[in-house]
């Protein structure tokens, strides 16, 4: 993107984020410092009692069944918040009205389509310093610790939520340092049985691998329903399975990379 494109597309984005602030001005967060799951076992995971909010969040997956359950993930977040929501990306394939079976509606969502990764990157930290914003959710393969700091001091400023969706090639391999309150992978898993569905509701399998609150784990989730909410199986509740437990790291004070 030239410069001449890029500074207008960054000025138009300016001027809608100014109408977003005058219209949304009554349903900004405030002092909402997180944003619960309603399920125990995830909110517990953080002294705030869910997803801190002002912090970037990476969700990493592989595959086209993997990346389309960590899009779903952070709409569904990004849905729960009731505001405006920003999306980031260069995919020809984005389909922006599935996103309302899982609590966004299109009417709360201005979506954006840099013509490059670095361009992802700049329109997300513009966007992030504007309180107006609930959320702003950015396509990216890549993230160096750098860009990521950047993201997460514009995230803390404007007190929104930010999501990085990553698709990687392969589960194989360390992941890079970033400064980021969590990093997430996520895969599809076989469905759970269903009396209505026969073919069974999605499941995830949610992995938190690092988070500066010092916990990681893994569990075997539902995908979220119409409100954004993910539900444990029921098989999980009634413990007739055994759900993997949850992790914390010594140190308490590490940050996410």
């Amino acid at each position: 993107m030239d410069a001449g494109r890029k500074t207008a597309v960054l000025k138009d984005l300016r001027e809608h984020i100014h109408r977003l602030e005058r219209l949304e001005s009554t349903q900004r967060t405030g002092a909402r410092r997180a944003l619960p799951f309603g399920i125990p076992a995830l909110d517990a995971l953080w002294p705030e009692g869910g997803l801190p909010l002002g912090a970037l969040h990476e969700v990493n997956s592989t595959g086209a069944a993997g990346f389309a359950a960590a899009s779903a993930f952070a709409a569904a977040a990004a849905g729960r918040l009731g505001g405006p929501v920003l999306w980031c990306t260069t995919s020809p394939d984005f389909y922006a009205p599935g996103l309302a079976q899982i609590g966004l509606p299109v009417s709360r969502l201005l979506v954006v389509r840099p013509r490059s990764e670095k361009d992802v990157l700049a329109v997300m930290e513009e966007a992030l310093r504007h309180a107006a914003l609930a959320c702003v959710i950015g396509e990216t393969p890549r993230l160096s610790l750098t860009a990521s700091r950047r993201l997460q001091l514009a995230a803390e400023s404007g007190a929104s939520l930010a999501f990085t969706l990553r698709r990687r090639r392969s589960k194989e391999g360390e992941l890079e340092p970033i400064a980021a309150a969590s990093r997430w992978r996520i895969s599809a898993a076989p469905s759970s049985p269903h009396v209505i569905a026969p073919s069974g509701r999605g499941r995830w399998t949610l992995e938190l691998l690092r988070a500066r609150s010092g916990h990681t784990g893994q569990w075997n989730v539902e995908i979220p329903d119409a409100q954004g909410y993910l539900h444990l199986p029921s098989a999980l509740v009634d413990g007739i399975e055994t759900a993997p437990a949850a992790r914390s790291w010594p140190d308490k004070r590490r940050a996410a990379g």
